[in-house]
């Protein structure tokens, strides 16, 4: 049996054995840029979402930056229109939890997140956001980024369904944080 926590980022949670590692995994990650977060925080260039499986369910959210509309869902298994696979929508694990932190930065956005899929729409809902370059990596203890590798392809196309993806205004690409285990990513977008 869990108990009830509080986090530092404004959300309650369930804990488990699994979720207490996942938890300690992020403040761990988190740790390390914790001078980040916080100027992050004193200039309104950071959000962030939890959501979980069920009671109550909470599978989606959207955190809101100045120029786009960052949209997280919990990761999920099923079929989209048409019969194409999809990493959205459909069933979700009722013990399933998931979290984002997304931090606007100078060059594009930086994410910590795990059990998440994040998918960006314009702000304003004109045009399309892309995802210009996507990388993975890890903050050394001095808090220094080291750039791993680039990622494209599948590991960014989230909807092959594209004329329905299209017609709901995304270009289909995303963020993947599948695995259990919290991971950085750093993204830079466009729009078109």
């Amino acid at each position: 049996m869990g108990a009830i926590g509080y986090s530092p980022f404004g959300f309650e949670r369930n804990c488990t054995e699994e979720s207490n590692k996942t938890f300690s995994q992020f403040y761990q990650k988190a740790g390390r840029i914790a001078d980040k977060i916080l100027a992050a925080q004193a200039e309104g260039r950071i959000g962030a979402a939890w959501l979980k499986g069920d009671n109550p369910m909470r599978v989606k959210d959207e955190i809101k930056m100045s120029d786009v509309r960052i949209l997280c869902e919990l990761v999920s298994s099923g079929m989209r229109n048409g019969g194409a696979p999809q990493l959205t929508g459909g069933t979700y694990d009722p013990e399933a939890m998931g979290y984002v932190i997304a931090i606007k930065e100078k060059n594009g956005y930086l994410f910590l997140g795990s059990n998440v899929r994040v998918t960006f729409l314009p702000a304003d809902g004109k045009g399309y956001v892309g995802l210009a370059k996507v990388t993975e990596g890890d903050f050394d203890q001095y808090g220094h980024w080291e750039e791993g590798r680039w990622l494209n392809g599948d590991e960014i196309q989230l909807r092959y369904d594209l004329l329905y993806a299209v017609d709901e205004g995304f270009s289909g690409q995303g963020l993947n944080f599948g695995r259990p285990e919290p991971a950085f990513l750093h993204v830079e977008l466009f729009r078109y």
